[in-house]
């Protein structure tokens, strides 16, 4: 898909004027869908007699899936056949927080500095924080010197705080071994492109031998960041994305 590198700059000009002929330059983004599957095992038995057992199998495979897109999306490494995440795209801006070691989340500041991270690339106002259930709870019970709950800075009223399990938080920050990440940003601008969506294919006879019926699941998919050489650029932004590692001592 077409995206913008650089803008047209605009210009003053006087009554009956000629207009500054500026030009932008455009790039490409290529979507590279790659396959994501697992094969599972049912006994028989379990499926001819267990009430709402097709409901589950679907709740199971679609979840499977979920998880790992979730992961990939915000984490994916690039190295193939795993698509690139937003950690891992270059023009993703990054602010580590709380230097060399990382610091213990005692505040919004961290989310603070992601917002203001996509402020000076000239990008709109994040529209979702995305931390790990350890960060979200921690931000949910922050209190200050009188025992009352911290309020959340106007800039971080509307912006939910999400959760997601595939953030880590033991990664490794100088000598702090239990930090982990928040991510903030305008996730309009990113989207998982599905080349093929969610199939299940039965296997009747591979598993027949042992009277088991087998699922072979399947999706192809990548993740997509529309405007990542805009990010580069930094200049007025469509999307500006924000990765940061936060360190939480154990006590928190």
């Amino acid at each position: 898909m077409a995206v913008i590198n650089t803008l047209p700059q605009a210009a003053w000009r006087n009554e009956a004027g000629a207009l500054a002929q500026s030009e932008p330059t455009f790039g490409g983004v290529a979507a590279v869908p790659q396959s994501l599957a697992f094969m599972l095992k049912v006994s028989r038995e379990l499926l001819a007699y267990a009430p709402y057992m097709e409901a589950a199998l679907r709740i199971a495979i679609g979840q499977a899936f979920a998880v790992e897109l979730d992961r990939v999306g915000l984490r994916g490494s690039s190295t193939a056949p795993e698509p690139r995440g937003l950690l891992n795209t270059d023009s993703v801006q990054v602010v580590d927080f709380g230097g060399a070691n990382g610091a213990s989340l005692a505040s919004y500041a961290p989310i603070l500095q992601g917002v203001g991270a996509v402020m000076n690339a000239d990008g709109p106002l994040p529209n979702a924080v995305i931390g790990a259930p350890r960060s979200v709870i921690t931000l949910a019970v922050l209190v200050d010197t009188t025992g009352q709950p911290i309020r959340k800075h106007e800039l971080l009223q509307n912006p939910p705080i999400l959760h997601t399990s595939q953030i880590p938080v033991n990664l490794t920050v100088g000598t702090g071994k239990d930090c982990s990440e928040l991510y903030v940003g305008d996730f309009r601008g990113m989207y998982f492109l599905l080349r093929e969506n969610v199939t299940i294919q039965l296997l009747r006879e591979t598993f027949a031998s042992t009277g088991e019926i087998g699922f072979a699941c399947h999706v192809r998919a990548d993740v997509v960041i529309p405007y990542q050489r805009l990010l580069t650029a930094a200049k007025s932004l469509p999307i500006s994305l924000h990765a940061q590692r936060i360190s939480q001592d154990e006590s928190g």
